[in-house]
């Protein structure tokens, strides 16, 4: 248990949901793992909500060459519900992105590593007879500062939601009601930590903080 919570206080990645990838420079990367997500978003009536969920997800990740990498993930929602303004449950759907990773600066032990991400999610919901449909487009840019000690990478980074445009949309008896919705913080900090378990296979955690106060713990294997 102690070295379960190390782990889950150190890390983070170049984006934070492309981190079910972990782009390297030195070879292709497959990724399994679960997101428990807790995002905060806004409606155009400036009311709050939050969805929350357990999301499967899995990823890819490819190097150009040593220091300019792409990725790609998938994630499955579910369990999911809402809170706050709107309030929906027994949601499902899924989310998918890509991006490509850039590392412009490497030193002895640590490295810092930038990227460009293009994220989609569609989930559906249920409350009180009513059908709910969420859809949410997000572009970001991110930063990432790894520190390699021995087995254990520590991380921290930053990620900034560059455009974000959603919808929200129920449905009842024939009649529909349709709300614009955005990520409720621009900025969010990622912290946690990489296990390199064996030479090829890492086992990683992460929390997301701000506008979303989420955790994912994934294996990566190389290629």
């Amino acid at each position: 248990m102690k070295n379960l919570l190390m782990i889950l206080c150190f890390l983070s990645l170049p984006n934070a949901y492309a981190a079910h990838t972990a782009p390297t420079p030195t070879s292709a990367r497959a990724t399994a793992g679960l997101y428990l997500l807790e995002e905060d978003f806004d409606s155009e009536s400036d009311s709050t909500f939050t969805i929350e969920g357990n999301m499967l997800v899995a990823g890819y990740s490819s190097p150009v060459d040593k220091k300019l990498g792409f990725y790609g993930y998938f994630g499955l929602l579910v369990d999911g519900e809402t809170s706050g303004a709107f309030r929906a449950k027994d949601g499902t759907g899924f989310r998918f992105g890509a991006g490509v990773s850039y590392m412009p600066v490497t030193w002895q032990s640590s490295d810092l590593a930038l990227d460009l991400a293009l994220q989609r999610d569609q989930f559906n919901f249920k409350w009180s007879g009513r059908s709910v449909a969420i859809s949410d487009t997000n572009i970001a840019v991110g930063g990432l500062f790894r520190y390699h000690l021995n087995s254990l990478s520590a991380l921290c980074g930053l990620r900034l939601n560059l455009k974000d445009d959603g919808e929200w949309q129920t449905r009842y008896d024939g009649v529909s009601y349709t709300s614009e919705i955005e990520r409720s913080e621009t900025l969010n900090l990622r912290l946690g930590a990489l296990f390199h378990a064996t030479p090829t296979a890492d086992l990683r955690a992460e929390f997301l903080l701000f506008g979303q106060e989420s955790i994912v713990v994934a294996a990566d294997f190389s290629l």
